[in-house]
């Protein structure tokens, strides 16, 4: 049975692939939902989140894309940060 920082380690690797999947996304020529859909998954802090998933006319362009991955990137950090050291991968 996993403790705690077991947990928190493993949702940290959850969110580096989130973000490492986003960033393959982006560097390709869209469409960049599926980047915007990764990250929104880490964080539910973007004010697309509702309309991405239920809007079938959205499609974030790449900078709307690339914000959410930063967004999501720090969301990471600030939670990390905040974690004692055994619960970090």
């Amino acid at each position: 049975m996993n403790g705690p920082a077991d947990l928190a380690k493993g949702w940290l690797r959850k969110a580096d692939s989130d973000i490492g999947t986003a960033r393959v996304v982006l560097a390709g020529d869209g469409p960049f939902d599926t980047a915007y859909l990764d990250v929104d998954q880490l964080a539910e802090i973007t004010p697309y989140a509702v309309e991405l998933r239920y809007d079938p006319g959205f499609w974030p362009d790449r900078a709307t894309a690339q914000d959410a991955v930063d967004a999501a990137s720090r969301v990471r950090g600030a939670i990390a940060e905040a974690l004692p050291e055994q619960a970090r991968p």
